[in-house]
């Protein structure tokens, strides 16, 4: 189960945007998977939370700016095992997780109803990828959508 509300603001010539996100997952029992000596018999996973945020700035009617950061926080899970050798139920928990990426993209209009967008993004932790470079174009593909005249 998760929620979520996002939000934004015009402020000619900048957008400023954001959202936050919160989910939860119900724990997993019944399970019968063999882990080795141990049996898997429940997983209790931890709750999620994701951030953004950033803006926009509109250089011209042709060229606009952006920068953004994205986070997220992955809370411990718990699994619990039941060991065949000793007979006891056993509990594992995993560590939480935290991912950072802030972004920077350029976007320019390269005709009157298309914008090409170049984007990277540098990690902010360890989990979060090194870079990530992107480039983002509307294709129209002839034949996909509908005609006018129906």
């Amino acid at each position: 189960m998760s929620g979520g509300v996002s939000a934004s603001k015009v402020l000619d010539p900048v957008v400023l945007f954001g959202s936050l996100s919160y989910g939860y997952t119900l724990p997993l029992t019944g399970l019968n998977q063999r882990r080795g000596s141990s049996i898997l018999r429940e997983v209790h996973s931890g709750s999620s939370l994701s951030f953004s945020m950033g803006f926009a700035y509109s250089l011209s009617y042709d060229v606009s700016l952006s920068a953004s950061f994205q986070g997220s926080f992955n809370d411990q899970s718990r699994f619990e095992l039941y060991d065949t050798a000793t007979g006891s139920t056993v509990s594992s928990v995993s560590g939480s997780q935290m991912s950072g990426i802030m972004n920077f993209a350029l976007g320019v209009r390269v005709s009157p109803k298309t914008i090409a967008n170049v984007n990277v993004g540098f990690g902010m932790t360890e989990l979060s990828p090194d870079i990530l470079l992107g480039l983002s174009l509307p294709i129209d593909v002839e034949g996909l959508k509908p005609s006018a005249g129906n």
